[in-house]
């Protein structure tokens, strides 16, 4: 049998978003996060974008996700004065296999010592949307860590892929070997 690949489009996969606490919408200089992400469905990412809603002077946005093994699959940096315009476009789309198990490493930070972002509150996450499974590995402002606060909250977006057994040149050989046998038999029985 040969798997064939089939993208179903979707703008959104995943989005962790928001806590309710009473500082899952804060204002910081800087803040990071490392988060292990499950998806629960093949996907091919595009984008990873931040929940950032205002940024005072030039703010930047830093996104590292590693395999398991701890190799990197993406690298991005970006760095605008408007918080509506980052995209979190990947330099190319990453292929998350189901069930395995990535580390995403997020970095937020203002060059005015003020960008206004979204966490994802405290685990269990019961906000979250979509089929991706997540774990705070820490959150911090500086050295501080935070458990309350949770990642910075953030969207997957790009395309599930689903795939399909397609039969193989082999198969369909015997198949239609079987179907003339029963033919010729099916002749001779009458």
């Amino acid at each position: 049998m040969i798997l064939a690949s089939t993208f179903i489009a979707s703008a959104i996969l995943f989005n962790s978003a928001t806590g309710t606490g009473p500082y899952d919408s804060w204002k910081y200089g800087y803040y990071e996060s490392e988060t292990l992400i499950r998806p629960e469905k093949m996907m091919q990412v595009k984008a990873i974008k931040p929940a950032i809603w205002s940024c005072l002077g030039e703010c930047t946005y830093e996104i590292i996700l590693k395999d398991k093994a701890g190799r990197i699959l993406t690298h991005t940096t970006e760095r605008e004065a408007r918080p509506e315009r980052f995209d979190g476009v990947l330099d190319a789309p990453i292929r998350l296999v189901s069930n395995a198990v990535y580390q995403l490493y997020t970095k937020l930070s203002s060059s005015k010592e003020e960008i206004g972002i979204s966490t994802a509150g405290s685990e269990p996450f019961p906000n979250r949307r979509g089929p991706v499974a997540m774990e705070l590995v820490y959150a911090r402002k500086g050295s501080k860590r935070y458990t309350e606060r949770g990642p910075i909250a953030f969207t997957l977006e790009g395309e599930f892929i689903e795939y399909q057994t397609t039969k193989s040149r082999a198969d369909r050989v015997r198949e239609r070997r079987e179907m003339r046998l029963q033919r010729r038999l099916g002749r001779r029985s009458h």
